[in-house]
């Protein structure tokens, strides 16, 4: 199965968690079970972690991004060292939250929305 395949279905997006709880769980499980799944999110958390640990340097509130860097570095360590099996696991069991993903999904928005607020404010 391709990513797209995981993402999209009927033309919509299935990672909406706050209006697709279920999709999005549904998404979650059939990502988990990909051969590549463990090494993307590894990658990807490594990925960001690059990201903000050099934007740390670059910005006025440079606590801000390290803090965000320390927390997908910590993630990245956590997901190598429990391992794919392990990843696999816990992946399976989050999906199962399935209608608790709707209040997770505005948690999530609420939050982002806070950070991007204050480092664009903190910019200008």
């Amino acid at each position: 199965m391709d990513f797209t395949a995981i993402c999209h279905a009927d033309g919509r997006f299935w990672g909406w968690m706050l209006l697709w709880p279920l999709r999005f769980a549904a998404a979650v499980q059939r990502f988990s079970e990909q051969s590549w799944f463990h090494r993307f999110e590894v990658a990807s958390r490594m990925a960001l972690a690059l990201l903000f640990s050099g934007l740390a340097y670059w910005q006025p509130e440079q606590w801000l991004f390290a803090l965000m860097a320390l927390i997908l570095w910590l993630g990245t360590l956590f997901l190598i060292l429990v391992g794919p099996a392990k990843h696999r696991q816990m992946a399976s069991r989050i999906a199962a939250w399935g209608p608790a993903f709707r209040w997770l999904g505005l948690v999530v928005l609420l939050v982002a929305a806070a950070l991007i607020s204050y480092a664009v404010n903190a910019m200008f």
